[in-house]
């Protein structure tokens, strides 16, 4: 499995794809996705962004995503919906032990548990079960939440190392991986030896699971800790 190591930005070609504002329908999305849209306030009318970044991800070329500014709410709906929606689709079923069809990971534990009530906040009428591992030091309050089957996994990027060198979990259904603010994160994490041992544990980022990075900037520090991820082309976004 070879890594890209790409860090130059790439705009998506909009010239290419023709788009018309119209429904989450235009996704075929479940119904109660669609509703739990509505029911927190937020129009049915997708924006543009989200057309796009489901052409990127679900296209005939498969890209990942990177989303640059500063509005991370936006960047939430921007991209959940339509993952959320996927994953269900590709994996309908019950979830097994310790296979996430989703991860997100954050750079402090303020910032997954936040992101985690986010989530939650979305998936509450639905039967999803979120799990959070954020703690650096009694980690055994989240691996205890992690014995039994979950569709969600938010962490920390120190908790998933310890995670996937220990076994804890597999990537065999991951579908998404989601690096959350990653200008954040530290240079002096050994991310070539993480994302080794994430392909040990089942993580097929060339076929099966596409990344979506997002940051406040794109600077050199969120360049580089992509790129130590980055088996795909990709396309990037920016949200002023």
């Amino acid at each position: 499995m070879q890594r890209l190591s790409l860090k130059h930005f790439e705009n998506f070609p909009e010239g290419n794809h023709e788009i018309v504002l119209n429904h989450y329908d235009d996704f075929k999305m479940h119904k109660d996705i669609i509703d739990r849209i509505g029911q927190l306030g937020y129009t049915l009318t997708p924006s543009k962004l989200t057309y796009q970044i489901n052409i990127a991800l679900h296209g005939e070329e498969k890209r990942n995503v990177r989303l640059f500014g500063n509005n991370t709410e936006n960047f939430f709906m921007y991209y959940f919906p339509l993952m959320f929606d996927r994953s269900h689709e590709l994996h309908p079923d019950v979830p097994e032990k310790k296979i996430p069809l989703m991860v997100f990971v954050t750079v402090s534990p303020e910032a997954a548990t936040e992101l985690y009530n986010t989530i939650n906040t979305f998936v509450r009428s639905m039967k999803i079960h979120v799990v959070l591992s954020h703690q650096g030091r009694k980690m055994e309050m989240n691996t205890r939440e992690m014995r039994t089957p979950f569709h969600i996994l938010v962490t920390t990027v120190s908790n998933l190392h310890h995670h996937v060198t220990k076994g804890l979990i597999r990537f065999d259904n991951c579908f998404y991986l989601v690096l959350v603010n990653i200008g954040l994160w530290k240079k002096s994490i050994d991310y070539v030896n993480l994302t080794n041992e994430m392909i040990k544990c089942g993580w097929d980022p060339v076929n099966k699971c596409s990344v979506i990075a997002t940051s406040e900037t794109l600077d050199d520090t969120t360049k580089e800790v992509y790129s130590y991820f980055s088996f795909r082309k990709h396309y990037d976004f920016n949200i002023f």
